[in-house]
C-alpha cells in the first residue's frame, strides 16, 4: 500500500487470511537516512513462499525480488541478508534444493549462509549477479535462473 502524505509502501503479509506481520520501506530522504525499512510481527518465524512448488527455492533480500523471481521459480523472502538456524531447520521440511540470491553488495554473506545452509539441506548454492534481482527484466531473470539450473543439474548428474 503506497502512502504519498509519509512516502512510504507497506508489504502486509496474511497467511490464511490473517495480518502476521508487515515490512515498510521509506522513500522520504531526510526520514530514509535514520531507516529505510521498519516492520510489525515475527517476520523471521513467516514462510511467505510465492509462486508455484518448483525444484528449488530462492531466497532474496526483499519482498519485491522475491515476487519477481517467482514467475519462474517458488522463491520466499528473507527481509535482509542473514537466515537464522530456526528457519534453516524448518526449510529443510520443506526443500532439499535452495538458491540464494542476495543483492550484489551482500554477496560475501550470500556465500557464508549458503555454507551454513548446507549443514541443514544438502543442496544449497548461491546466484551470483551485477544487480539485484528485481532490478532485471523478467526475461532476464529467466535466463538467469534456467543457467543456474543448468549448472546445478549438470554439477548433481
Amino acid at each position: 500500500f503506497p502512502s504519498h502524505d509519509t512516502q512510504r509502501v507497506i508489504f502486509p503479509y496474511y497467511i490464511n487470511g490473517v495480518l502476521v506481520g508487515w515490512r515498510g520501506r521509506v522513500f522520504d530522504p531526510t526520514e530514509k537516512e535514520k531507516r529505510k525499512w521498519f516492520s510489525q510481527g515475527y517476520l523471521d518465524d513467516i514462510f511467505y513462499l510465492l509462486g508455484r512448488d518448483s525444484p528449488c527455492l530462492v531466497l532474496c533480500e526483499s519482498i519485491v525480488s522475491a515476487i519477481k523471481v517467482s514467475r519462474f521459480q517458488q522463491a520466499m523472502p528473507i527481509w535482509g541478508s542473514n537466515i537464522s538456524p530456526k528457519k534453516w531447520v524448518a526449510l529443510s521440511h520443506i526443500t532439499d534444493n535452495v538458491f540464494i540470491w542476495l543483492d550484489p553488495d551482500k554477496q560475501k554473506e550470500a556465500v557464508i549462509q549458503a555454507k551454513t545452509g548446507r549443514l541443514y539441506i544438502d543442496n544449497v548454492s548461491v546466484i551470483l549477479s551485477d544487480r539485484k534481482p528485481k532490478d532485471y527484466s523478467y526475461e532476464k531473470l529467466q535466463v538467469l535462473i534456467n543457467e543456474h539450473n543448468s549448472r546445478i543439474n549438470k554439477a548433481s548428474a
